[in-house]
């Protein structure tokens, strides 16, 4: 069983973990990224998302370029749940493509002397006196123990390393509950007949929302609460799916649209957590 020893240890190569490994390592802190999944994959299951362009200034990371972008949103307007009433206004916002922008902070990392381990699945914490020293992992079937100064849990809703800890005043490791999460339905539409509102419309008392796509395409998204399980059970997946050719959700239904021939649709997935259900 190997042994590595490094100043950080951040489990998770999403956003937060590859942006902390970045900017540690360039304060010259020696920073290890463990991934269970493959790099490549990361963020395939969610495809384009959106950040403002004051993020990137404000975090202090190179404004994205195509192909990784994928256009820009400037108007944006919230909803009364009447429509009697809406507040416009303007924030410049990036739509991007999820993987490409991984890879990209994957890159800076490396630069900066980050490691990054992908297939690193936590199987076991690494605690002496009540403290947390490192973690146990499997790669490839082969053990390893990775010992660090500060361990860093950036694993997502699940926190593999979080809810690990043992029981203590100091720690919450408790499982995040399914009342606590949503999923989002998200299907991009093209040759729509009928009043469009321009840029991105919000409507939070219907958790939805649309948004002009790359090109003539228009994203519509719908987020619900994810069902909890019975009782004594702490967490819940979503076991709903939604059928490949659901009705346009809620965000583009409430805006009162006429749609007469929805053009094909190119892309349809639900998500539970920000994963993709089949």
């Amino acid at each position: 069983m190997a042994g590595i020893e490094t100043d950080v240890l951040i489990v998770g190569a999403g956003t937060a973990g590859t942006y902390i490994a970045w900017k540690l390592a360039q304060r010259g802190f020696s920073c290890t990224v463990l991934e269970k999944d493959e790099l490549a994959n990361l963020g395939a299951s969610i495809g384009p998302f959106h950040m403002e362009e004051s993020a990137f200034d404000r975090f202090g990371i190179p404004r994205p370029a195509e192909p990784e972008l994928l256009h820009e949103i400037t108007d944006m307007t919230t909803w009364s749940p009447r429509f009697t009433s809406s507040l416009s206004f303007s924030l410049p916002t990036f739509c991007m493509d999820k993987p490409l922008f991984h890879q990209r902070l994957h890159g800076y990392a490396r630069e900066a002397g980050a490691e990054l381990v992908e297939d690193a699945e936590v199987v076991e914490l690494l605690v002496d006196g009540g403290m947390l020293r490192g973690v146990r992992t499997k790669i490839g079937g082969e053990e390893a123990k990775w010992r660090a100064r500060l361990v860093i849990d950036t694993s997502g809703i699940n926190g593999v390393v979080r809810t690990r800890m043992p029981r203590s005043v100091w720690f919450e490791n408790y499982a995040v509950s399914a009342r606590d999460t949503i999923f989002v339905y998200m299907e991009t539409w093209r040759d729509l007949q009928g009043e469009l509102p321009g840029g991105v419309n919000s409507f939070p008392y219907y958790i939805g929302w649309s948004a002009p796509g790359p090109g003539d395409t228009t994203s519509s998204e719908s987020g619900r609460a994810a069902r909890p399980k019975p009782r004594g059970e702490r967490t819940a997946r979503c076991s709903r799916t939604f059928p490949s050719k659901a009705r346009l959700s809620a965000a583009l239904a409430a805006a009162s649209l006429t749609v007469a021939h929805p053009g094909r649709s190119l892309t349809t997935a639900s998500w539970w957590q920000g994963t993709r259900r089949a």
